[in-house]
């Protein structure tokens, strides 16, 4: 299994006066199936609070996520079963600390 995974940048620590948060995100499968398990993860700083949207073009389905916070390793999870005929969508982890905000988008691919 292959998995697309797509950063603004490494994720270590609580970032400091000069340095910027930053967000990984990655989705599970890579190619989803119409009806299928699928998880969104995202990985930043402990403590972070992060939401995700899922995206698809505009005559399918969209949807956004609650706001969560990180578990102590900086991870957060959503899933979801995509109810979608698209071939394609997007999906974005945002997450902010401290009065910082980063985000990180992964591109779905989707199959009957």
């Amino acid at each position: 299994m292959a998995l697309l995974v797509l950063e603004s940048a490494s994720a270590k620590g609580a970032p400091t006066a000069n340095e910027t948060l930053k967000v990984k995100a990655w989705v599970t499968p890579a190619v989803i199936h119409f009806k299928s398990h699928v998880t969104l993860f995202g990985k930043t700083q402990a403590g972070a609070r992060c939401k995700a949207a899922v995206q698809f073009p505009a005559r399918f389905t969209s949807m956004d996520f609650a706001t969560i916070r990180t578990d102590k390793k900086g991870m957060v999870s959503f899933e979801w079963h995509p109810w979608t005929k698209a071939k394609t969508g997007y999906a974005t982890v945002s997450c902010s600390l401290h009065g910082q905000k980063a985000s990180a988008t992964v591109q779905l691919k989707v199959t009957a």
